[in-house]
C-alpha cells in the first residue's frame, strides 16, 4: 500500500459503538471504512481483528494503534471492555478471574459468529487470547500476544496494582489524570494519553461508582484477577498450542515479559512463534509505541498469512 493510500485508508476508517449481551452486557467498539456500520456484518467476516487489552485498561487503548494497522492492512476491527472496566457491567458477585473474562469474550465472539479472528491481546488480553485459543469453542486464525506476563510474580502484580490504583483515584481535571498516568509510564507517548485517556473517562462519567470526574471506571474487585488461581501460566499453557499460529510481542525493556522468559516461551513452541521487539517501549506498549505496534500487528499478520 502506498503512503497516499495508506493514509486515505486511515482518513476513512470511521469508529463506533454498541453494547454486546455476553455473560454480562459488554462495551463494544468497531473500527471500519465500511458504510455499513452493523456490527454483526462486520465482525462475522473471517479477517476480523479482535483487540483485547489489559487489566486496568479498556478498548480505547487500542484506538491508535487500530489507525496505525489500517494504514498497512485495512480489516474490520473489534474491542471489548472486559467485565468491570471501563462501560461493560461488572459481576454482580464481585468476584473477577481470568477464567471469567474468557468466558465472556467467548460468549460474546460466539453471538457476534466470530468463528476465526485474528486475536491480539496486551497483557491479561494476551492471557485470554491464549484461553481462547485453547479452549476451541472459536478457531482464533492468528493469535498475537503483546507483552503478555509469562508467569506470576509478585513484582508484576505489585506493578498493576499501582498501576490501577492510579487510574481508578483519577484527578480533579482531565490534565491531572494524564499527568498521573505520564508519571507512571516514563516511556509514554503524550500524544497517545491525550488520544486515549479522554475516551476512557468521557465514555464512562455515569456509570464511575467512585464520582472521581475524571478517572477510569474499574470495579471494586478488580485486582483479584492478580491473585487469580483458575488459569495455568501462560508459559505452561504455550505448548499445549503450539501447532497453531502465534506471535509474541514483547517491549524492549518490559518489566513484566522479560526476555529471558520470551525465549523460554520460543523454547517451549520449539521456536514456532515469532518474536518481535518494539523498541523504546516498556509493558505498555499501546500507550508508549502504538505506531510501531501497529507495523508489529500488522506484519506478523502478513507474515503467517503468506
Amino acid at each position: 500500500m502506498t503512503n497516499q493510500h495508506a493514509t486515505q485508508a486511515n482518513k476513512d476508517l470511521q469508529r463506533y459503538e454498541k453494547p454486546i449481551d455476553s455473560t454480562v452486557k459488554l462495551r463494544t467498539i468497531w473500527w471500519s471504512s465500511a458504510p455499513d456500520t452493523d456490527l454483526i456484518q462486520i465482525a462475522s467476516k473471517k479477517s476480523a481483528l479482535v483487540f483485547l487489552h489489559g487489566t486496568a485498561d479498556g478498548a480505547d487503548v487500542w484506538d491508535p494503534v487500530v489507525r496505525s494497522v489500517a494504514d498497512k492492512l485495512p480489516l474490520p476491527a473489534i474491542a471489548f471492555d472486559f467485565p468491570g472496566h471501563g462501560g461493560s457491567e461488572g459481576f454482580d458477585d464481585g468476584i473477577y478471574t481470568t477464567q471469567r473474562m474468557i468466558e465472556a469474550v467467548e460468549s460474546a465472539l460466539i453471538k457476534m459468529r466470530i468463528n476465526y479472528p485474528i486475536l491480539v491481546g496486551h497483557s491479561l488480553g494476551g492471557s485470554v487470547s491464549a484461553n481462547l485459543m485453547e479452549r476451541g469453542k472459536i478457531t482464533p486464525s492468528l493469535c498475537i500476544l503483546v507483552d503478555p506476563s509469562m508467569r506470576d510474580t509478585a513484582n508484576v502484580d505489585d506493578n498493576i496494582r499501582a498501576h490501577i490504583k492510579v487510574l481508578a483515584n483519577g484527578g480533579a481535571s482531565l490534565a491531572d489524570l494524564i499527568q498521573a498516568v505520564e508519571a507512571r509510564m516514563a516511556l509514554a507517548d503524550p500524544e497517545a494519553l491525550k488520544t486515549v485517556l479522554p475516551s476512557m473517562s468521557a465514555a464512562t462519567q455515569s456509570v464511575r461508582p467512585n464520582g472521581v470526574p475524571n478517572s477510569i471506571n474499574l470495579a471494586q474487585g478488580i485486582e483479584q484477577v492478580l491473585s487469580d488461581t483458575t488459569c495455568n501460566d501462560l508459559i505452561d499453557l504455550l505448548p499445549r498450542i503450539s501447532n497453531r499460529k502465534i506471535a509474541l510481542i514483547r517491549g524492549q525493556f518490559s518489566a513484566v515479559l522479560s526476555q529471558k522468559d520470551a525465549n523460554l516461551a520460543l523454547a517451549r513452541t520449539q521456536n514456532r512463534m515469532s518474536l518481535t521487539v518494539i523498541e523504546r517501549a516498556g509493558h505498555a506498549i499501546p500507550f508508549e509505541q502504538p505506531e510501531k505496534l501497529g507495523e508489529a500487528v500488522a506484519k506478523a499478520i502478513l507474515t503467517y498469512r503468506s
